[in-house]
């Protein structure tokens, strides 16, 4: 069997990038609702309040799928570590 550890150490670094990059929009979306207040006025405040509603929504589910990559970018990181490992006991027990 042969497994890439350094392909899957590189996907979790990319995971780790993406995770960071969700929890920069997370943070953002919310925010997005302001401008809009300027420009409709009092007569679009049932629908901002319903768009700031929904962007929080979405800002919550966006921070949860940065939290799973973040997960998964440490499940790469051990699978790749385990890999190196078992490779290092076959080779100390089977020889090299």
């Amino acid at each position: 069997m042969f497994a890439d550890t350094a392909a899957i150490g590189a996907a979790g670094v990319d995971l780790t990038r993406t995770a960071a990059d969700f929890d920069a929009i997370a943070a953002a979306l919310p925010a997005a609702a302001g401008p809009c207040a300027d420009a409709l006025g009092a007569v679009g405040a049932d629908f901002l309040a319903a768009l700031a509603s929904a962007l929080d929504d979405a800002a919550r589910e966006v921070s949860c799928l940065g939290a799973d990559l973040a997960r998964a970018a440490g499940t790469a990181a051990q699978t790749a570590a385990s890999y190196v490992d078992t490779e290092r006991r076959s080779v100390v027990t089977l020889g090299g």
